[in-house]
Formats: C-alpha cells, sequence, structure tokens
C-alpha cells in the first residue's frame, strides 16, 4: 500500500512504503509473466515511486545515504528506461496519427523503423544482457541498507523539508519551462517534480483523503500532459539524430511540424492547472499539510471530519465520526 496507514508511526510507515515497493520491483523482473514489457514498464515506475519514498524523508537522511540510494534507484531505473523508451515511441506516432484525423499508413515507414529499433531492444535487454534480473540483484541489495536505516524523529517533521524542497523545485522549474517555452528540456524538469509532489500526495492521502486525492488527481494530469508532450520531443529528437534512416526529408519535415504543434497544445493545457497547483508560497503549502497530518494524528479518524448532530427536540449534541 503505497501510503501510510491508520495507526502507523511516520517513520514506520515510510520505512515499509521503501521495503515493500522495492519487493514489488524484484517479484515483478524476477516472474514477470506472459508480458514481460508490461512487467518491466511496472517495475520502472514503481522505481520513480521508490525516489519519490525516499526524496520525501530526505530533510533527516545523512547526505551520503541519500545520495547513494538515489543514485543506486535511478541508475537501475535507467537500465529499464531504453525498453519502455522505444515503445513509447511507436505508441507515441499512433497517437499523433489519431490526434489529426491521419491515415492508418500516415508516417508508415517511420513507424517500421522505430518498430524494429523496439525489438532489437527488447531482443537485447531482455534476453542477451538479462536487464531486469541484473536490476533485481541491485534492488535486492539496496533492500538491505534501505532496511537498517534509522530515522530520526517520529511526526510530520521528517517530511517537512523534503516536501517544502519539491514543492518549491517544481514552482521554480514550472517558472523556467513557460519563460522559454521552446525549451523541452525544462518541462522535463518540472515534470520530474511534479512527479515527486504527486507521489507525496499518495503517501500522504489519509492525513485528508477528499484533499489529497483531488491533489494527487490534479498533479497526475499536470504529468501526463508534461508526459506527453516529452514524448513527442524524445519522438523528434530521435529521428533528428539519424535523419537518413527515416526515410525522406519532406515526410519527416511534415511530421515535425505536427509534433510541434501537438507538444504547444498539450504544454499550453498544464498550464492552468499548475497555477492552481502551486498557487501556494512552499512554507504555506507545508504548513497546511502539517495542518492535516496534526488533525489526522490527534484525532485518529483518517481525516474525515466530525460531524456534530443536534436534536431538534433538545439542547444535547451528539457527535458523529463519519
Amino acid at each position: 500500500m503505497y501510503c501510510l496507514e491508520a495507526q502507523e508511526t511516520s517513520k514506520n510507515g515510510i520505512k515499509r512504503i521503501l521495503l515493500e515497493q522495492i519487493d514489488i520491483n524484484i517479484a515483478l523482473l524476477m516472474t514477470p509473466g506472459d508480458d514481460p514489457d508490461i512487467a518491466v514498464h511496472e517495475a520502472r515506475k514503481n522505481i520513480k515511486r521508490l525516489r519519490a519514498a525516499l526524496r520525501l524523508v530526505r530533510g533527516v537522511l545523512d547526505p551520503e545515504v541519500y545520495h547513494r540510494e538515489n543514485i543506486c534507484f535511478r541508475d537501475a531505473g535507467r537500465q529499464l528506461a531504453p525498453l519502455r523508451d522505444s515503445a513509447v515511441l511507436v505508441e507515441t506516432i499512433d497517437a499523433l496519427r489519431e490526434q489529426f484525423g491521419l491515415a492508418p499508413d500516415a508516417f508508415a515507414f517511420i513507424r517500421d523503423q522505430l518498430v524494429a529499433a523496439q525489438m532489437q531492444q527488447r531482443q537485447t535487454l531482455l534476453y542477451k544482457k538479462k536487464v531486469p534480473t541484473a536490476v533485481a540483484a541491485i534492488l535486492d541489495a539496496a533492500r538491505t541498507r534501505i532496511a537498517a536505516i534509522e530515522l530520526p524523529g517520529d511526526d510530520f517533521t521528517i517530511f517537512a523539508d523534503g516536501l517544502e524542497c519539491v514543492y518549491r523545485s517544481g514552482r521554480k522549474r514550472m517558472q523556467a519551462a513557460y519563460a522559454h517555452p521552446q525549451d523541452a528540456h525544462r518541462f522535463h524538469d518540472w515534470r520530474k517534480r511534479v512527479k515527486y509532489l504527486w507521489h507525496h500526495s499518495e503517501i500522504l492521502q489519509l492525513v485528508w483523503p477528499v484533499v489529497m486525492d483531488r491533489t494527487a488527481e490534479e498533479l497526475h494530469k499536470i504529468s501526463s500532459l508534461l508526459g506527453d508532450a516529452h514524448d513527442l520531443a524524445v519522438l523528434q529528437e530521435t529521428i533528428q539524430a539519424q535523419p537518413q534512416k527515416f526515410g525522406a526529408s519532406e515526410e519527416i519535415d511534415r511530421l515535425f511540424v505536427l509534433v510541434e504543434q501537438r507538444r504547444m497544445e498539450l504544454e499550453t493545457a498544464a498550464y492552468p492547472y499548475g497555477q492552481r497547483m502551486y498557487a501556494e508560497s512552499p512554507k504555506a503549502f507545508v504548513k497546511r499539510i502539517a495542518t492535516y497530518y496534526a488533525v489526522w494524528q490527534q484525532y485518529g479518524i483518517n481525516g474525515i471530519p466530525i460531524e456534530v448532530l443536534f436534536e431538534e427536540d433538545t439542547e444535547s449534541a451528539t457527535i458523529t465520526i463519519l
């Protein structure tokens, strides 16, 4: 369960979350079932959740420990990335054709080249290099280290610095992205911080479910919009790196016009969501979440408010937990 549970201390909860995500990933990579591609994709997403959970307690971790484990998880994710990234390029060109109502065979030669590259990556990573097994071994070693970590404190204070840092970083990177709208990498930098905050909202979901669920949904929406925009930018960069591989320059130019148009639409669509999400100062945001946490801890009601019901014929009141 990727959230703090009722009656669970903050340090026990975050340790449990980290260890559970590691265990889930090892199982996915070692026993992927009928579709190893899906297993790798899920494992890669879970590694991002791992890094987010680690980042949430960054403020109380020894800097050396934090950097060691963050780099470990980052590098593990990077080993899995080429397999998913090559598949995404095919999905991206398919989505682009659908978005603009193009014929099913539009950009067929470019797509065929992308599919061939995907199959080659799949064969190399899954069967020659056996990357999933190697990553599982890395995570298994990390599990022992994570289990031995001692977190100081046992309340919201272990989250405060990490949460504020992620929120502040996301706010700054949003401003930088829209100040340089032609720079796709700035939007990708912002998206990474959005995803951290999204996962932090998931971890803290029970402090006030109705608010934190909505916050997570909004952040997920931003991440999806920016993710689709990033996929388009990667598609363009991939073709630009070896244009001779993808056929006629006129066809490539036509594709790039659509890529840039769609990317701009997606990044523009993310803006109002970002404005709303980053409306507070970092300190005000953290103070608000800390208040939710304190109420949750004091009343033990999972963030659900107490309703006072008055009888019409008496002056007495009964308190009911909804």
